[in-house]
């Protein structure tokens, strides 16, 4: 009963953005007309966890149907470190393996003091971490000297050396 009317509904909706002259089509200024923006916005409110809708998917199993709070902050997905003992990484190599696959990349170390960071041998201690925000885990590899600034637009992670506290 509802195929009907949704195919009707979709066959309404591809009649009304492509019924325009052939001059507005040459325009070279896309049409307004027929974006909208998708309801409901996952993201109105920032990337807060929202409540669980779920459905049947097979006999006996529901699934949830939102996204993993790692898949609407990117900063909260769990990773793991894990090297090996023979192997002596830099800070920065142990960052750039914790970032593979995350969606963010490293600021270049020619800006700031940065390289000082970056050239430091990964301690002991950090060779195996996890499992671990992505946000916890940058942090800890920078050390308290230092503090993480994240460029969401860009998806770039910086380190900027913190201010030290007078007290």
């Amino acid at each position: 009963m509802f195929k009907p009317l949704i195919t009707l509904a979709f066959l309404g909706s591809i009649v009304g953005c492509t019924n325009h002259s052939a001059h507005e089509r040459m325009s070279a200024v896309p049409d307004q007309s027929c974006i909208s923006l998708l309801e409901p916005d996952l993201y109105a409110e920032g990337a807060q966890p929202t409540s669980k809708d779920v459905v049947r998917y097979g006999r006996y199993t529901l699934v949830s149907t939102q996204p993993e709070s790692g898949q609407k902050d990117l900063m909260a997905q769990i990773v793991e470190i894990n090297i090996p003992s023979n192997m002596t990484p830099t800070v920065h190599e142990a960052m750039l393996y914790v970032m593979n696959r995350s969606g963010y990349e490293l600021c270049d170390p020619e800006s700031g003091h940065v390289n000082i960071l970056y050239t430091r041998p990964l301690p002991a201690a950090q060779y195996k971490m996890g499992p671990i925000s992505l946000r916890n885990a940058l942090q800890v590899l920078a050390g308290p000297a230092w503090q993480v600034e994240v460029n969401e637009v860009t998806r770039q992670v910086c380190y900027i050396q913190r201010e030290r506290s007078t007290g």
